[in-house]
Formats: structure tokens, C-alpha cells, sequence
């Protein structure tokens, strides 16, 4: 449980309604003050918010519905052409990305004047009255409100609630807006719950500081502003994100978007044929907000919600520095409105909502269109920020938030269903375009980063004078495997002698060879000598280059997409019939994951890549991935132009062989095909390793993705495994010839030989069973004390040699043809031992076997010095568990 945090668990809900009638009800605050001025607005005050509304898809969506798929909006726009779908694609995709998870409501307890006892609805209702306003988070500690959702006139302040959502897909696919029945103050609706989807943690907050008319602490601005800075315990944005603050000036013009939280209920009919119960208690602005129903603590659902397209595809816009068309309700307050950045995917806070247009009138929201009253649409005033720049206000507390920045401890994770321990976690990448970062490493980044590289606007470093560049905020564990990389690209043509981008971590040097020509990815991997302060530095000599996308992740490193960072590195590309990317890379969706966290959403025609992993060339990896299911998914790497390489069905654990590979990748993948008969896959978390990480029970599986990193266990299943045992002894139950226990695919189980050879431990499933039942049990001995030879023809520690019935013969059968792969060899000449293929599952046999891939082919002369060889290899690369079992084999053949 994150510190400061309450994971709340709603009241179950009754059955859904079916019907979906007028939506009214987003709540939000009513109006506190009129405002006069030639503008004609009104200021969004105490009574925070109260939103009616009919607009569901007129003027807001709800802002938790996944991003359509490129086919869905190709069809339901057939005349756009694929360009500008795939545009719409990205601004949905990016909409529902961090401006989504770092939106935030605050829950404001009323009281009945400074200093006062709580404020509570009339009889016999029981619920404390509270405001609701939006909030933004700006740092992992730091958020910004309107200042007048945080006066001690009507509100504990010290009671303050930050509500950070995570629905799930569920609830997008299966929400009908709650019935409104009964009569004010008992008024009912059905309950949304965690099992419905509906998910969200709650952090303490204090203010910190507060411009607003007659109570400012200390605002820059002469006028007093409308503006606060909150201070929440728990870190809540290491886990759901913050945003950066507007650093492109006068937003008129540009792309507005506006996250916000309400209720949203049917209330029974149309606002013309509801009796006057409901139009005075709920759909009119009241002076008294005990006499709201939006106003009872507990009483409706606050979801997330967010502004949309007008109907002629539009997109809400700043229409002056201090006005945009989006609308909303009183309540909306604080809200954070967001200017996008160009056409990427990034948004930027540019003010907050705190006073309306004229269209209100008497009720609480806006409606669209304004029946009876001002106009309203597109283009039209609707929300207006105070006109004060939030620059203004954090910039009064640049330390606090810099250093809240930096200091990243572990969040959260929904880490609880990993077959293997998730080991350390900290933020691995340094994402140049953020301005809270754990480094300011690329705050002076000057060229544009390649597209290829991510989905956000990242600016990089150039530099070619072999000055080193001193990296900040990484650390390391004493006894991890690590791997660095960054994002390279070429600023000048060289031929010859082109310099290294070289990493220094302490005292240990790497020097890497980037692409000359092209963009490209460099990495490296290597054990950390000790814990503590990575102490990295990037130089880079020879030619110009720019650099960025800063990685220093531990081998194994668990990405459950429950943090900022971890979400950054995933991205989405569209893919055509054939597989081939339209686009991207794109912001990945994300879904709450019904836990504690968050999850990967991927829909058919989908690939989701992770792009920060730092895939140095020339290694195997061990790829563990987290799904309900792996039906129609396929995984592999990307290579520096994005192409797929290594394409291979996905599983729990997976191998890809990059051993030939020459260069450092630019991610690793996972894809449904457009073919494919599911609606989604839901991916919990993923976790690679290179075989530079150490495998102490040389199993094929790192340590760090191991269920049981001290035992032998190629298959991940049972801890009590045993690796195959070359020695030939019938041994004693368990323990049997090559085999022990039931195994992986890519053990020899042993199996019943014949005469004492029938002791032979417990068989393999039948699929990996190595040895034949009609001989002696697996190791080439039946058991017997003349089958000393015999136990080294055609061993292996994934062979499936058996010896003769008797268990006298040297060699016996090599195994049955029917072997799986790996395991058994050939049917041969008893002397030979046989052939024995390459195993499938191990990526290097020879380094597992000990003797294994020296017996098979030997000449029965050898034997002496081979079975030598045997024991000095299995002692060397064997547990003391190993070495003791070897013993015993060999005590028994001889």
C-alpha cells in the first residue's frame, strides 16, 4: 500500500439499468460570486461542482473508453484518408495517455464556517456534504487547483483527499449511467464497485500555497489570481503520472483538451418532464449546497471524464489566451486545460478552469445546444482560466519541486502474481522531454529526436568534443547485472575513424560503435562492483552526434506498467493485413489492470513495443511476460528501422536468440494480428534478460527471471527438479539415470528400463521421455555394478542414451528415435552412444551438460579420460546439491 494512499472499495452495485435516457449529472461546484465585467462570466466558486448534462458525446466523453483501433475509425470515416485517421488515432491515443492518469479530483469536506463542525445533508440523509474540484498533477508530490476550491471559510482543509482514477476496460464496455430514483434528500442510484471496474486511490494532500481575491499567502500575480499548489503524501505521480506546464507561450489558436471528474446519471427522462423535485435539488444551481444532491459525500460516482471532438471533427481550442470552447460544469474548477504541443502526443498545462461563459444560466453545467440561451459549440467562450500562468506559481517553489523530482522511490506495483521474485525497481530511462525528471540530463537539448526512437517530442544532446556528460538519479545494487544504452543519430557524414559514444559507470569504460549513417540504439551490459550511486557518464568523440533516451535498467527489471517511466517506454503502431506498421510509434493505451495497477491494452492489428529496454547486440534473452492469455500473440525484437526480427509465438517464458545479432535493438515487441478473433489482450507486466546475467544453476534461465534461482529447473515448474544426470546410474528414486523428475521439454525424464534399471527415479512426461521403456533406464545402466561404461556412452545432461537391457553393454542405445529434440540421440552402435541433436530449449547445451556434448560421439577408448573430464565439469558448474548427487552416481557404477 502506497504511503498516504487508501485504495478504495465502492459499495457493490445493483443491477445496471439497460435503458440510457437523458445523462444529466455531471456534478461539479456551482457558482460561489457573479462577475460583472464586460466578459459576461460568471466565477466558478464554492459551491464547486455540479454537472447536468445531456452532452455525453456532444461536449465530453468519458474519458476511461479505450482509443478506437485504425479499422474502427477508418470506418466509421470511410471518405478520411488512412494520414488522417491515423492522425485521429494519435490525438485519441494521446488523449487518454498521462493528461488521463494525471488528472485528479479533490474531495474538499464542507464545513459550516471557519473553523466549524462538519456540514451535513438534511434529514434523514446522513452524508457529509463535500466539493469536488479538478486537479493536475505537475510533479510525483506536487499538484495544481483553483485557489478558490482551498479557502477555510466552508472547507477542512485538513482533510483534503487526492483521487487518482484507474478503471478498467470493463467498466467502459459495460457502464450504463445509474437511475436516479426516490425523492430529495433520499434519493437512490446503483453503485459502481471494484468488480464493475471501477478503481481509484486516494492520497492526503496540504496546501502549500494559494492566489485568490482577499486570501492570498503569496501569489506572484498583483491581481490575487485563481490559482493553488498542494502538496500530497504518498508520491501519488511516481505511480499515475504528472505533466509538464506550458512552455510555448500564448496557447490562442492551438488544440485544447480538459480532463474532469462527475457523476453521470439518467435521471428518468427529459429535463422537460422531471418534476420539480429533481430540477430544484439536482439539475439547478442552489445557493445552499446542502439542498444538491451532487453535494452529498457518497452519493453518486465521480467518473472520469474529458472534453471530445465537436461533431464536424473539431478539436476543443483556445479561442483567446484565457478562453477555450470546451465545456463543463461548476465544479470543473480547477481542472487542468491543456494546449497541445504541435501535433504530437504531448500536452502541456497552459491554466485552469475557474470561471464560466454565459451559457450556464441558472443551471449547474453547460448544455449543448443552449436551450433558450447564449450560444454554445465550437469556436464559442465556454471555460476561462483566471488568466495566470501556473508558471508563475510554481516557479515560487522551484527547490521543493526539483528536489520532489529527483528523490524517485519505488511506487506501487501489481507485482503479486510473478512466477519469480520482481527483484529491485527504479526509474530506468530519463525521458528528455520531461521537465520533472530524475536527471536534468537533455534540459539543453537542442536537435529533435527521431521519431523512431518514441512517440513523444524528445530533444537531444549534441555534442562530438569528447567531453564527458555526467548522468544523475541512477543507482545500483550491489550483485545485479545491469545493461545501459541511449538513442544515437548522426549529425555529420563520417567514413573512417568515427569515434566511440562511450559509457562509464565508476570506474568501468564501455565504448560503442553507432551507426554512422542512420539512427540507431547503442547498449552495453556488465555487474554492478558495488551498491550505491551509478556514477554514469556519456561521452561521445569523433563524429557529431545527438544523443538521449538514457537507460540504466537491471538485467530482469520488471515493467508492470505502474509507473510514469514505464509507461513512457511502451508505444503502439498500428499494423496493416500483412503485419507491416502503418504508423507509430504511437502512445500505448493503458487500461486499470482490476488491482493495483495498470495493464496494456492491444487490440487486433496491434503491436505494443518497448522501447527503453537497452537490447545490447550479440546476446540470447529470456523474455517473461505477463497475459491471461498468449492465443494469437507473437513476440520478437525491433530492429533499428523498427522491422520485427525473430518472430516467435509468445508464452509465459520465452528465448530470442540475438547471438549473430552485430547491433543494439530498438525494442522488444508484442502483436495480435489483425486476423486474430480476440477483441484484446490485456499484457501485466514484462521482463527480460540477457544471458550475460548470471544463471548460477546453469539452467538457461537468468537468476532473476528464475522461479527458483538455486535449483535446476528448465521448465519453471516444480523447485525440485533435477537436471539430468550423465553418470548412468539407476540411483535411487528421484534420482534416476539422466532423468530425476518429470521435466522440462528440454530434460530427459528416465523412464522404466528393463531389470534394476526399472529404479530409475521418476519418469518424464511422455513427450520429453528420452530413454526407451523396452531398455535400461536412462544414463545407460540398468544398475547393475558391471555398468560402468556403459553410463558415459551417448550421457547427456539433456541425452536420452540408455544402456543395454542387462546394462553390460558399453553404450547400449544412443535412445529411442522417438526422443524429443535434445534429448535422445539416434539409434546407433552400442559403442558410439549416438548422434544427439541440439536441444531446442536450451539456447547452448554444452554450457548446462558438463560432459554431455563430449560423450556422444567418442570412441569407447576415451571413456577414461572423458569420464574425468565429466566430473571435473559437473563439480565446476554444479551447486553442492549437484556435486553431491554426481557422487553418488558415481560411487554406484564403480
Amino acid at each position: 500500500m502506497v504511503s498516504g494512499s487508501k485504495r478504495y472499495a465502492p459499495l457493490a452495485r445493483g443491477v445496471l439499468q439497460s435503458r440510457m435516457r437523458l445523462l444529466l449529472g455531471l456534478g461539479l461546484t456551482a457558482l460561489a460570486c457573479s462577475d460583472t465585467s464586460s466578459l459576461g462570466v460568471s466565477r466558478m466558486g464554492r459551491e464547486r461542482e455540479a454537472v447536468q448534462s445531456t452532452g455525453l458525446g456532444v461536449f465530453y466523453g468519458l474519458a476511461f473508453a479505450p482509443a478506437p483501433t485504425l479499422p474502427v475509425l477508418s470506418a466509421q470515416h470511410p471518405s478520411a484518408t488512412q494520414a488522417d485517421n491515423v492522425a485521429t488515432l494519435a490525438r485519441e491515443l494521446a488523449a487518454q495517455a498521462e493528461p488521463l492518469w494525471a488528472s485528479a479530483a479533490l474531495i474538499v469536506p464542507a464545513v459550516t464556517g471557519a473553523g466549524g463542525p462538519p456540514l451535513y445533508a438534511p434529514a434523514p440523509a446522513t452524508n457529509r456534504i463535500r466539493f469536488s474540484c479538478g486537479v493536475t498533477l505537475v510533479s510525483p508530490s506536487f499538484a495544481v487547483t483553483a485557489g478558490h476550491c482551498v479557502t477555510e471559510d466552508d472547507s477542512d482543509l485538513s482533510a483534503l483527499k487526492l483521487r487518482l482514477y484507474r478503471p478498467t476496460a470493463a467498466l467502459a464496455r459495460n457502464y450504463v449511467p445509474a437511475l436516479l430514483t426516490g425523492t430529495f434528500p433520499t434519493y437512490t442510484q446503483p453503485k459502481l464497485s471494484a468488480a464493475d471496474g471501477y478503481l481509484f486511490d486516494e492520497y492526503a494532500c496540504t496546501v502549500v500555497n494559494r492566489c485568490y481575491a482577499g486570501a492570498n499567502d503569496d501569489c506572484p500575480d498583483a491581481n490575487g489570481g485563481d490559482m493553488a499548489l498542494i502538496h500530497c503524501s504518498g508520491r501519488p505521480g511516481d505511480k499515475y503520472g504528472f505533466l509538464n506546464v506550458n512552455r510555448g507561450g500564448n496557447p490562442t489558436g492551438k488544440e485544447a483538451l480538459m480532463h474532469w471528474k462527475h457523476e453521470v446519471l439518467d435521471l428518468g427522462g427529459p429535463e422537460s418532464s422531471l418534476p420539480d423535485d429533481r430540477i430544484t435539488h439536482y439539475v439547478t444551481r442552489t445557493s445552499d449546497v446542502s439542498q444538491n444532491y451532487h453535494y452529498f459525500d457518497d452519493a453518486g460516482d465521480l467518473l472520469p471524464l474529458r472534453s471530445i471532438t465537436w461533431s464536424n471533427g473539431t478539436p476543443t481550442t483556445w479561442i483567446t489566451p484565457t478562453a477555450v470552447d470546451a465545456h463543463g460544469c461548476h465544479g470543473t474548477s480547477g481542472s487542468g486545460l491543456l494546449v497541445r504541443v504541435g501535433d504530437t502526443p504531448e500536452y502541456e498545462l497552459a491554466g485552469l478552469a475557474a470561471r464560466s461563459g454565459a451559457a450556464f444560466g441558472s443551471r449547474l453545467c453547460e448544455q449543448v445546444p443552449n436551450p433558450g440561451g447564449p450560444a454554445s459549440g465550437p469556436g464559442t467562450q465556454a471555460l476561462l482560466s483566471d488568466g495566470m500562468d501556473p508558471n508563475e506559481l510554481l516557479a515560487l517553489h522551484t527547490s521543493e519541486i526539483q528536489a520532489d523530482c529527483r528523490g524517485r522511490t519505488v511506487a506501487e506495483r501489481d507485482v503479486d502474481d510473478l512466477p519469480f521474485s520482481a527483484g529491485a525497481h527504479q526509474t530506468a530511462s530519463i525521458f528528455d522531454h520531461l521537465l520533472c525528471q530524475i536527471d536534468a540530463f537533455g534540459a539543453d537539448g537542442t536537435v529533435a529526436a527521431d521519431a523512431v526512437f518514441g512517440a513523444y517530442p524528445e530533444k537531444f544532446v549534441e555534442d562530438a568534443s569528447g567531453s564527458a556528460h555526467p548522468i544523475g538519479g541512477f543507482s545500483l545494487e550491489a550483485g545485479a547485472d545491469y545493461r545501459a544504452g541511449a538513442a544515437v543519430m548522426p549529425r555529420a557524414a563520417c567514413a573512417s575513424a568515427c569515434g566511440h559514444l562511450t559509457f562509464k559507470v565508476g570506474a568501468q569504460t564501455f565504448d560503442t560503435s553507432p551507426n554512422a549513417t542512420a539512427s540507431s540504439d547503442v547498449a552495453v551490459t556488465f555487474a554492478a562492483p558495488s551498491a550505491g550511486a551509478a556514477n554514469l557518464t556519456l561521452t561521445s568523440s569523433g563524429q557529431l552526434r545527438a544523443f538521449g533516451g538514457i537507460v540504466l535498467i537491471r538485467e530482469g527489471q520488471v515493467n508492470s506498467f505502474d509507473t510514469l517511466e514505464d509507461r513512457l517506454e511502451a508505444a503502439l503502431y498500428p499494423l496493416d493485413d500483412g503485419g507491416n506498421a502503418l504508423a507509430g510509434p504511437l502512445p500505448m493505451r493503458f487500461a486499470g489492470d482490476g488491482k493495483a495497477g495498470f495493464e496494456a491494452l492491444l487490440m487486433p492489428g496491434e503491436r505494443l513495443a518497448l522501447l527503453r529496454e537497452a537490447l545490447a547486440p550479440g546476446h540470447a534473452w529470456s523474455v517473461r511476460l505477463g497475459s491471461t492469455s498468449y492465443e494469437g500473440l507473437r513476440c520478437g525484437l525491433l530492429d533499428s528501422s523498427g522491422a520485427p526480427l525473430l518472430v516467435t509465438p509468445c508464452a509465459a517464458l520465452l528465448r530470442l536468440d540475438d547471438r549473430s545479432g552485430v547491433e543494439a535493438r530498438l525494442g522488444f515487441f508484442v502483436e495480435l494480428a489483425a486476423s486474430s478473433s480476440r477483441p484484446s489482450a490485456d499484457l501485466r507486466w514484462v521482463a527480460l534478460a540477457s544471458d550475460a546475467a548470471r544463471d548460477g544453476d546453469s539452467d538457461g534461465v537468468p537468476e532473476v527471471l528464475d522461479n527458483c534461482p538455486g535449483d535446476w529447473n528448465a521448465s519453471q515448474g516444480d523447485c525440485s527438479e533435477e537436471p539430468p544426470n550423465d553418470n548412468g546410474s539407476a540411483g535411487t528414486t528421484g534420482e534416476s539415470g539422466a532423468g530425476g523428475e518429470a521435466g522440462a521439454s528440454s530434460e530427459t525424464g528416465g523412464t522404466a528400463g528393463g531389470a534394476a534399471g526399472r529404479v530409475g527415479g521418476a519418469a518424464g512426461v511422455a513427450e520429453n521421455a528420452g530413454g526407451s521403456a523396452a531398455l535400461a533406464g536412462n544414463g545407460g545402466s540398468s544398475g547393475a555394478a558391471t555398468a560402468g561404461t556403459s553410463s558415459l556412452a551417448g550421457a547427456s545432461s539433456t541425452n536420452g542414451g540408455t544402456g543395454s537391457a542387462d546394462g553390460n553393454t558399453a553404450g547400449g542405445r544412443a535412445g529411442t528415435a522417438n526422443a524429443a529434440a535434445g534429448i535422445g540421440g539416434a539409434d546407433a552402435t552400442a559403442a558410439t552412444g549416438g548422434a544427439r541433436p541440439r536441444g531446442q530449449d536450451l539456447p547452448n547445451p554444452s554450457d548446462h551438460a558438463g560432459c554431455s556434448c563430449r560423450v556422444g560421439a567418442e570412441k569407447a577408448s576415451n571413456y577414461g579420460w572423458i569420464a574425468a573430464w565429466c566430473i571435473a565439469s559437473l563439480l565446476a558448474v554444479r551447486g553442492r546439491r549437484r556435486v553431491a548427487h554426481t557422487r553418488r552416481a558415481f560411487l554406484n557404477r564403480n
